[in-house]
């Protein structure tokens, strides 16, 4: 299948979606940038043994909330799992970076039935660091750069870590991502990233994978370590970022190909 740009009406809104491939169904689910164009060369890599479907959560440019409010992982597992079952399909594997990690996380927790596997990149897991609130205050000393940066994030240091492959993407990706982040400030900074699960929660997520990068703050790292030994979940360092998908897509899409191996 050739890369099919749409939306999907669902819990009330409409959500910009691209799908390509053929195959088991695969669904990517962005990370805060709410655009999932800086995934498309993971997708081109795995089209020829999947069936890709990525999509703007909502808060994207291309899925704006009609009626914004604060966003929980349970509400992006909520529209995930809507927009597989609005397109016809029963089961999928789902793989999340950041945010879009904590939705993965809720979609194997409350929606079992759609989820073959689940696997998270360094989930935004704030209330599972080492120290309380490091993420948080990480988030305000990167902030400090801010007025010495020309023409891109402070936070695109750490979380990319590749200037070249971040100015690879679309100066019209770039754009939206800057006006995306807005709303992920507003809406999902504080709700989704302080939801932790317990223990009982997560011995129910079934077939959860996690990895973390080797040029991420420690922090995010730590977390996510705490977390998939607290689930019994494997998990497995990248020479990446927090953005694999940038940093490293064809080395990421091998990680997917090979652990949704083991599941289907």
């Amino acid at each position: 299948m050739e890369k099919k740009n749409f939306y999907t009406h669902v819990n009330g809104m409409d959500f910009y979606c691209e799908m390509r491939g053929n195959g088991p169904l695969l669904v990517i689910i962005p990370d805060g940038s709410n655009d999932c164009e800086p995934y498309d060369r993971v997708s081109e890599y795995l089209k020829n043994d999947f069936t890709v479907l990525s999509f703007d959560p909502r808060g994207g440019s291309r899925s704006m909330d009609p009626e914004p409010h604060a966003v929980t992982p349970k509400i992006l597992a909520d529209d995930a799992a809507a927009i597989v079952a609005e397109l016809g399909y029963e089961k999928a594997s789902f793989y999340g970076c950041s945010s879009g990690g904590q939705a993965v996380l809720a979609t194997a927790l409350y929606h079992p039935e759609l989820c073959r596997n689940a696997m998270v990149h360094e989930a935004a897991l704030q209330a599972d660091t080492p120290l309380p609130y490091a993420g948080i205050q990480y988030f305000k000393q990167v902030s400090t750069y801010a007025a010495h940066c020309d023409g891109f994030d402070p936070g695109d240091i750490g979380s990319i870590a590749d200037y070249d492959k971040w100015m690879e993407l679309s100066d019209g990706c770039r754009k939206r991502i800057k006006e995306n982040s807005k709303f992920w400030g507003k809406y999902y900074l504080g709700t989704v990233d302080l939801v932790t699960y317990t223990d009982e929660e997560l011995a129910q997520m079934k077939n959860v994978d996690i990895s973390v990068g080797c040029w991420s703050a420690a922090w995010c790292v730590a977390a996510n370590i705490s977390v998939a030994k607290r689930g019994k979940f494997p998990y497995r360092w990248m020479m990446s970022s927090h953005s694999p998908h940038i940093t490293c897509p064809e080395e990421l899409a091998e990680y997917i190909k090979t652990t949704c191996q083991k599941y289907c």
